[in-house]
């Protein structure tokens, strides 16, 4: 097993990531419109049919990034993160940023949505 580039692809495009050279099926993304209070830092994603509430370590980058999105952010429930693609000049399929998020295990009060 030489680990070049051309071996890896296969895996990759099959929507699994090769680690140590044994290939690893990784858990889907779910896309999500999220909702972001930027001033007490708390987002909230819509999950299996209820709202979540999630703190932000770092409010203004995830609403700096979400502004600039050029696609719907996606959630990781495997590893808690918002993931964001944004522009990159000279990369056609831009780039992602990844967010961690931590659960908030005491419910707050939830978003609504008016109109």
């Amino acid at each position: 097993m030489g680990g070049s580039d051309e071996e890896a692809a296969p895996a990759m495009r099959l929507g699994q990531e090769l680690v140590k050279g044994f290939a690893c099926i990784m858990a889907p993304s779910i896309p999500v419109l999220p909702l972001l209070d930027v001033h007490r830092s708390v987002l909230e994603l819509r999950l299996s049919g209820t709202w979540q509430s999630f703190h932000v370590p770092d409010g203004a980058a995830l609403a700096a990034a979400l502004a600039d999105a050029v696609g719907r952010p996606r959630w990781d429930t495997a590893t808690s993160q918002l993931m964001v693609r944004v522009p990159l000049r000279g990369n056609a399929s831009g780039r992602t940023l990844f967010f961690s998020l931590i659960k908030f295990s005491l419910p707050l009060p939830t978003a609504r949505l008016v109109g």
